[in-house]
């Protein structure tokens, strides 16, 4: 979504909140609390104007990030009910796993249907009549579709025409993790080995403390695989390499000799 903070109707966030079942009183208390900033310029050291917005909601407010997941309720609940109207089909892993119909992460998205131009067209509609109600706009700029092995060019291109996107063949990366891992489980984790060794690299020539090392160490060298490693299991051979790379730069390491562990 495009300005998806900026963008924000008071009206459909009250309207969403009530829906989920939250008590009238409790609703006018939050919305006082969003409809109640205003802005002012700062003008050659002096204040003037008085200015109050007639929807977004306040950057940096700690209510901010639960009331925009309200607001993406709203585009939840058009999936579901396109779903239970059978008109868009999400993705199954195996058999007996759960359908996937979206992935939502702040204003990112990514939505899961069936190759065909009937079930393509159904998110487009379901963008579209979000974007009219909640307010923000789909950044087509930086949308794009991608598909899977078994889908003919032909239907790619007529899908493509049809959304009025790019595609894409595959995305490395979304969110710092690795969107695909094959038959090599080598080869998708290789960017974080590259990541650590680089930051060895620059801290060399630069650092010679122990306290120093070992502050580096715990708070940026073990600290940059957590997040993959919370979603994926490293292979062995990663992790010794990892291992390897932190142990040179704890006991002295350079590019003419290596000192003793």
């Amino acid at each position: 979504m495009a300005k998806a903070i900026d963008r924000v109707k008071w009206t459909f966030l009250s309207r969403v909140m009530l829906q989920l079942g939250f008590k009238v009183d409790w609703v006018k208390l939050v919305m006082r609390c969003v409809t109640s900033a205003s802005f002012s310029f700062l003008i050659n050291g002096h204040s003037s104007g008085h200015i109050i917005h007639s929807r977004g909601t306040k950057q940096g407010d700690p209510v901010f990030p639960f009331l925009f997941l309200f607001h993406a309720e709203g585009l939840t609940g058009l999936i579901t009910h396109a779903v239970e109207r059978k008109m868009l089909c999400g993705y199954r892993i195996c058999a007996l796993a759960l359908v996937i119909l979206h992935l939502l992460f702040a204003d990112d998205t990514i939505i899961f249907c069936g190759a065909d131009c009937t079930q393509a067209g159904v998110p487009k509609n379901i963008l579209y009549n979000y974007e009219r109600a909640s307010g923000p706009t789909v950044n087509f700029s930086k949308t794009d579709v991608s598909f899977s092995k078994g889908v003919s060019a032909e239907r790619r291109n007529q899908i493509t025409l049809l959304l009025d996107i790019r595609e894409v063949l595959s995305h490395n990366k979304y969110l710092g993790a690795p969107t695909f891992v094959g038959k090599s489980r080598k080869k998708p984790f290789l960017f974080l080995i590259d990541r650590i060794k680089k930051r060895m690299s620059q801290w060399m020539d630069k650092l010679a403390s122990w306290a120093g090392r070992e502050v580096l160490i715990k708070a940026i060298a073990q600290a940059i695989p957590t997040y993959t490693m919370s979603v994926f299991k490293l292979t062995k051979t990663a992790c010794q390499t990892i291992q390897s790379s932190i142990i040179r730069f704890w006991w002295g390491y350079n590019q003419e000799d290596c000192k003793i562990h």
